[in-house]
């Protein structure tokens, strides 16, 4: 496959995959979004301070961090992934419709003295 097309391909599939991440987080979407990219701002400044200080002349620094950044997201992911069939993260994911959710975000502080439109406060 040509670098052309797999660049074209990404740029359809990482703006999908993050709508489709933030689909059901209801009202803390703006904040969700505003994180997610500040967060892979971060990284992708960090992969390009890595790969301009090990640059040696050759292609090796460049593969090698993007080596590594493909194992350092398969960890993530497995740590990620073992948190969620725990349990331990799992109400923290839920998205804010779902009662678990809306008691996960009431015991981290995140919603506290909010008010519904009808001027009722919300229950956790």
């Amino acid at each position: 496959m040509p670098l052309w097309a797999y660049v074209g391909i990404l740029g359809m599939i990482y703006p999908n995959t993050t709508a489709v991440a933030l689909q059901g987080q209801g009202a803390r979407a703006g904040a969700a979004s505003a994180w997610l990219g500040t967060f892979q701002f971060s990284l992708a400044g960090g992969a390009a301070w890595m790969v301009s200080w090990l640059h040696d002349g050759s292609a090796l620094a460049m593969a090698s961090v993007v080596g590594g950044c493909g194992i350092s997201s398969l960890a993530v992911y497995r740590i990620v992934d073992q948190w969620g069939r725990s349990g331990s993260i799992s109400d923290y994911l839920r998205p804010v419709g779902s009662s678990a959710g809306n008691r996960a975000v009431a015991r981290s502080g995140a919603i506290t003295n909010t008010t519904y439109k009808e001027g009722t406060p919300r229950s956790p």
